[in-house]
């Protein structure tokens, strides 16, 4: 609200208890948010709250935690924010009323036995912002339809894991075009590279064919060669044939 103010023209004091700003991001966002404000002339004091605050006439008056005063037009007081769960019945499957709603990486609630509840949005206290909740919506909604259908979830190991298709034993798996690019039915250690599983997968679902693939050129020396390797390894495979 500081920035709002701030870019409205009002003359912004900003009191903030901690020692910087957005204390649960990197520390270099809130400097940079920081260095912002002071640009557009807002007055920034860390390590300071309210100790009284009274109006008289039309100003309010402060007092300061560390004894200083300020005298402004208005007030606006950041008091977070709570968890709207008090008439949800959650007391019902044992979890304390009005309380936030701890989940999993898939939005399953983790104090209730058998995955079958599942939070969405500020309540799960994740990130509390609109377009992280609606992309919690989809995630939630995509595992209850995968659990219901018993469709195998993706999970996150250590070393990262990638596959082209079903992983052995979980069924037949998806085969788009001949065309594609070769695929494996066994999931490949991603090591340190696991954002380099992206190009592949768009190749995939993209049904780009192989012999358009060897015109993609990697850079060198980058990891990304390791799909020339791959290439040239099913060249070879299909020259034995």
């Amino acid at each position: 609200m500081a920035t709002a103010w701030q870019a409205l023209g009002s003359e912004v004091v900003l009191l903030a208890r901690g020692s910087r700003l957005l204390p649960h991001l990197e520390p270099f966002a809130g400097e940079l948010v920081a260095e912002r404000l002071r640009e557009a002339g807002a007055d920034l004091r860390f390590g300071v709250t309210v100790s009284s605050a009274a109006r008289t006439g039309g100003e309010v008056r402060l007092a300061l935690s560390d004894g200083g005063r300020l005298t402004a037009d208005e007030i606006l007081f950041a008091t977070g924010r709570a968890p709207r769960t008090g008439d949800l019945g959650l007391e019902t499957v044992g979890l304390p009323p009005g309380e936030w709603l701890t989940t999993d990486d898939t939005l399953t609630v983790t104090a209730v036995p058998g995955g079958w509840l599942h939070a969405a949005g500020d309540v799960n206290r994740r990130a509390l912002l609109t377009h992280q909740g609606k992309y919690q919506a989809r995630i939630a909604g995509a595992v209850i339809a995968a659990r219901a259908c018993g469709t195998p979830l993706d999970s996150a190991t250590s070393p990262a894991l990638s596959s082209t298709t079903r992983a052995t034993g979980a069924g037949p798996a998806r085969s788009s075009s001949p065309a594609a690019a070769p695929s494996s039915a066994s999931p490949s250690p991603a090591r340190a590279w696991p954002s380099s599983c992206t190009p592949v997968t768009v190749a995939i679902t993209g049904e780009i064919p192989v012999e358009r693939l060897w015109h993609a050129v990697p850079p060198f020396p980058t990891i990304s060669e390791v799909w020339l390797r791959l290439l040239e390894t099913y060249r070879y495979q299909r020259a034995r044939l």
